[in-house]
């Protein structure tokens, strides 16, 4: 049964389809060959302490640019987005985004982010078991998939 998420008030929602083994093979497809060309997601190198220790750094020039990030996320959309209270004949398009007034457009892709989430983890949507009780989940499974969606980069450098 589609799941009808809220985005804010009651008054506009997005309706994802039910996700299946398919998606989550084509998502782990689609993720892969948006990858291929760009460098390893981790750097080996001596440690400066120790040369004989290989230590591991994130690669700064691994990550997704920020219109890598939205081809992949809308690419998602398109796929499991079923109806929405928007405008726009469905199936999603990266055009509809001009229909999500600004203030919801976070809720919408942290919507598509967490299925995105869901279909690498492979497992059973979080379930509440009662009133006020945490989120819970029958087994958690690695993340094993060969890319997910980057967050927009930090002013920060890293090691900071």
């Amino acid at each position: 049964m589609p799941e009808k998420i809220d985005l804010g008030g009651g008054d506009h929602w997005v309706e994802i389809r039910d996700l299946t083994a398919q998606d989550r093979k084509w998502w782990a497809i689609h993720t892969e060959r948006s990858r291929r060309g760009k460098p390893p997601a981790v750097i080996a190198e001596p440690d400066p302490d120790n040369p004989a220790v290989m230590r591991e750094r994130p690669n700064p020039d691994a990550a997704f640019t920020i219109e890598e990030n939205y081809d992949l996320m809308d690419a998602l959309a398109a796929q499991i987005v079923s109806a929405w209270s928007f405008g726009g004949e469905m199936p999603f398009t990266p055009e509809h985004r001009r229909f999500i007034p600004l203030d919801l457009s976070e809720a919408f892709d942290e919507v598509i982010t967490d299925q995105a989430a869901r279909l690498r983890r492979g497992g059973p949507k979080p379930t509440e078991s009662g009133a006020g009780s945490a989120t819970t989940s029958s087994a958690e499974i690695p993340d094993t998939s060969p890319a997910e969606l980057p967050q927009e980069p930090s002013s920060t450098p890293p090691g900071s």
